[in-house]
């Protein structure tokens, strides 16, 4: 502003800003200078303002996807912290059993959040760019407060050594800015290659584990029926309570795998020699990594 206050300052009816602005001080003009150096600047002051204003939009973006993705994944590792819980309070059966799976879920997308955050800077770059928003402010203030110090002084300063005097200003405000964001932009290609190498990693060491050890969460169950010489051709058929089905024939072993850890229901269904239809039901419990077995028994 021209005059002279402090830009972003609540006046009794004013609202204030979200952000604490920079300090805009009034131009003073400089006779003695030609109109050459005192537009040269303007051009200097706008272009410092320039980097701000872009550093400003950009952060403020930032801000807010890093706290919606971190939100998110806070919001996500509760829910899979307390699905468990939520499960062993509802009725111990197969169907209720199975949500106890969403917990891994949950806590999958909830590193997803944090990884997506990770990799499209959104945390880290809204505070590369508050710090560098603050700098660069930083050195706007001292170049205007430089420029009204030789305001003050050129009356009494040689023309060349105020022309000289003007320039080093001007020029070292520049490099300054320039600094400061060839540093950002350095800041965030180590931050992004030091990501990508982290993701690597995580990539490599997931699918070295799913290879280990591909069906750790599940089970498995084999299932035998005696006394089959009772049935029509020694027939038979096992619905498991996940809808899958085993067949099989005689004293065979049927066996069905990835079944999630809990109880599960089973039903046998034949028919007994004199055409009479058989079915049985029964309940088994299914551990992760383990291979269960359960035999009926035909009579």
């Amino acid at each position: 502003m021209a005059n002279g206050k402090i830009a972003g300052s609540a006046g009794p009816s004013q609202k204030p800003e979200k952000n604490l602005q920079g300090l805009v001080l009034p131009v003073l003009s400089q006779p003695e200078q030609p109109e050459e150096v005192q537009e040269l600047y303007r051009i200097v002051v706008d272009k410092g303002r320039e980097a701000m204003g872009w550093y400003s939009r950009n952060m403020a973006i930032r801000k807010t996807w890093g706290q919606r993705l971190r939100m998110l994944a806070i919001f996500l590792t509760a829910l899979a912290s307390v699905t468990p819980i939520l499960v062993q309070l509802l009725p111990n059966e197969q169907a209720y059993q199975k949500w106890g799976l969403l917990a891994s879920v949950f806590a999958v997308m909830g590193a997803t959040c944090v990884g997506l955050d990770n990799y499209f800077g959104a945390s880290s770059g809204w505070m590369r760019y508050v710090s560098a928003y603050q700098e660069i402010n930083s050195k706007l203030e001292a170049l205007q407060f430089g420029w009204a110090r030789l305001a003050l002084m050129s009356p009494t300063m040689p023309k060349e050594q105020r022309l000289t005097a003007v320039l080093d200003l001007l020029q070292a405000f520049i490099i300054d800015v320039n600094a400061t964001v060839r540093q950002e932009t350095q800041d965030w290609m180590a931050e992004f290659k030091g990501h990508l190498a982290v993701l690597e990693q995580r990539m490599d060491a997931q699918r070295t584990a799913l290879a280990a050890a591909p069906s750790a969460a599940y089970g498995a169950i084999k299932v035998q029926v005696d006394g089959s010489d009772n049935l029509r051709d020694s027939r038979w058929r096992v619905v498991l309570g996940t809808g899958k089905e085993i067949e099989g024939t005689g004293s065979s072993i049927g066996v069905a795998t990835t079944l999630g850890p809990g109880l599960l229901s089973l039903r046998l269904e034949a028919l007994l020699k004199d055409g009479r239809p058989l079915v049985t039901e029964d309940v088994t419990i299914i551990k992760a990594g383990e291979v269960t077995l359960h035999v009926f028994q035909v009579h």
